[in-house]
């Protein structure tokens, strides 16, 4: 999935010297760059995130690829995601966006839980819809997003060899993490 998706970007960017000979008013490819930072708020979890995502923009849709870091009360994760986008309202200098982001995440437990069990972090996927604001001038840009993260961890349990008996084998667990995130950020293009 991601390397179609890759290749789609590819493919786009290929074309692009071919478009600019079209009616550059109807049709405009962009690219941008946008690096968000900000928290995340579960039932039983807080936390912060920290997200850069590079793209192109296509008239009202735009579509990219982003990296991010985050960090809560149990997990850390790494994700990797696909973004797509629309802007619904334009204004002067301001759009109201809507955009899905989706991928996987790779992740890591952050308690010293590990002491008393052997873990081995798997990670999962992720879906990430959400509504943003992006205000500025013509080069550089102001974000501020709000959404609802859905994320799956799974993870394998294996308990160590106690004194009072042998561990019972593995464990596997799956677990999912529902927040609400929002996020400011800057970026260019």
């Amino acid at each position: 999935m991601i390397f179609r998706f890759l290749a789609f970007i590819g493919a786009m960017l290929a074309v692009r010297p071919c478009l600019a000979q079209t009616d550059s008013a109807a049709f405009q490819i962009t690219p941008f760059v946008n690096v968000n930072a900000g928290g995340i708020f579960g039932e039983q979890t807080t936390g912060t995130i920290l997200t850069l995502v590079s793209g192109v923009r296509m008239n009202r849709f735009f579509t990219g690829v982003g990296a991010g870091y985050e960090i809560d009360d149990y997990w850390k994760s790494a994700p990797l995601v696909a973004v797509l986008g629309y802007d619904i309202v334009r204004g002067r200098n301001s759009v109201f966006y809507t955009q899905m982001n989706g991928g996987f995440a790779k992740a890591w437990a952050r308690r010293g839980v590990e002491t008393e069990n052997f873990y081995r972090h798997d990670g999962g996927y992720q879906l990430h819809p959400m509504a943003g604001l992006r205000m500025g001038g013509a080069r550089w840009h102001m974000y501020f997003q709000f959404g609802y993260r859905i994320q799956h961890f799974h993870y394998s349990q294996e308990v160590r060899n106690w004194i009072w008996g042998y561990p019972s084998g593995t464990v596997t667990i799956h677990q999912r993490s529902d927040r609400v995130s929002f996020t400011v950020g800057f970026g260019w293009g």
